[in-house]
């Protein structure tokens, strides 16, 4: 299915004597704008009247291009969860089954949302479902207000077919409850330990202060942006000074994570050392790899969303249309990582997207934008 038949599909919420545009054709045009840098409803309008040619070749558009005002109030009016489910239908349709994926969870919060002159963080938080091997988002959940990420995550995770999949969440998603539910869901939780349990945490600092019979090791070293940096997994099977392990559904697994980075141009070092634990039968190799691919979801959707997307720049702060915003900058990402060809950064090729109408038309046949 195409992304404008699934646009076709979202129920229209304005009032049919007053539609001057079909909802498919003010989508589509919002969603060039994005792929092609535009960060708000006025330069949506003036990406369509510039491009009027090039849009009306995609689009039917007997009134010309909507106004500003005319796409402020579709995407007030959508519901975000019909919204949402153009983004994770077409994520799911990039990964297909679930079944030995990666899926990372982790909360993005939206600086731009926040109410001025509120002291503390009051900005909007989407809690989204990242699958590390596809980039794709197949899964996301606004954050109540007055709440956090640990009520957003069940949610997200009722609705995925979790079987044979590894769930990766930080300190806060580990929770027992949510655990539970990956694990009951057929699927296998890798969950960051830090002092929010700090029995648990103690235990595995012990465990780890002495090397265990069973216990294997994997080291990696990676050279990159200017510093040096070894990581040594070390995992183990042996729970028997886990006192607390009965109360985490079927715990088979604790690993320790130390990562030593030294910086070429600096005299610096820095060491961390992380804890985790898993219902999976993890190798060294295996938890070394996925306890890094977690922070993908850092790296290359939150991080390609503020910077490709200037995303905490934009002000608005409607609810919806402020978690609508935030579903069209992932579509309009996931469209762009799906160029293959070319090795240039995402911001480039946004920028050449904008530059070229070739250029722009190819992202989209090869997202399956439309039917050629």
């Amino acid at each position: 299915m195409t992304i404008t038949e699934i646009f076709e599909k979202i129920p229209d919420p304005r009032i049919e004597r007053r539609k001057l545009y079909s909802l498919s054709s003010v989508l589509g045009i919002a969603l060039c704008a994005t792929l092609c840098g535009a960060t708000d409803f006025e330069e949506m309008e003036e990406y369509g009247n510039a491009k009027i040619g090039l849009m009306r070749q995609l689009f039917d558009l007997p009134n010309g291009i909507p106004s500003h005002d005319t796409f402020n109030r579709v995407f007030k009016l959508i519901t975000p969860e019909a919204f949402g489910a153009v983004l994770t239908q077409y994520g799911a349709e990039l990964v297909g089954s679930l079944s030995g994926h990666h899926i990372c969870i982790d909360g993005k919060c939206m600086r731009g949302t926040g109410e001025k002159g509120k002291k503390g963080n009051h900005c909007q938080t989407i809690v989204s479902a990242w699958v590390s091997e596809a980039g794709a988002v197949i899964g996301q959940q606004s954050v109540e207000d007055k709440s956090n990420e640990i009520t957003a995550v069940p949610k997200v995770l009722e609705a995925l077919d979790l079987r044979g999949a590894t769930v990766s969440l930080d300190a806060m998603g580990a929770q027992r409850e949510i655990a539970t539910q990956i694990a009951n869901k057929g699927g296998y939780y890798l969950l960051a330990i830090k002092s929010n349990h700090p029995t648990l945490h103690k235990e595995l600092i012990e465990h780890f202060d002495q090397m265990q019979a069973d216990e294997q090791e994997n080291k990696t070293t990676d050279c990159d942006h200017g510093r040096i940096e070894v990581r040594t997994c070390r995992v183990s099977n042996d729970l028997k000074t886990i006192y607390v392990a009965n109360n985490w559904t079927d715990l088979k697994t604790i690993i320790c994570v130390k990562s030593e980075v030294e910086f070429k141009n600096k005299d610096q070092r820095r060491e961390e050392t992380r804890y985790y634990i898993s219902n999976r039968q993890f190798s060294a190799k295996e938890a070394n790899q996925i306890a890094r691919a977690h922070w993908g979801i850092e790296n290359n959707l939150h991080w390609q969303l503020d910077v490709t997307f200037k995303e905490d720049n934009n002000q608005t702060t409607t609810p919806n249309a402020a978690e609508n915003l935030n579903t069209l900058r992932k579509l309009a990402l996931q469209i762009v990582q799906q160029d293959k060809k070319s090795n240039k950064s995402k911001k480039v090729k946004v920028k050449n997207a904008a530059w070229d109408d070739q250029f722009l038309i190819k992202l989209l046949k090869n997202a399956n934008f439309y039917s050629n």
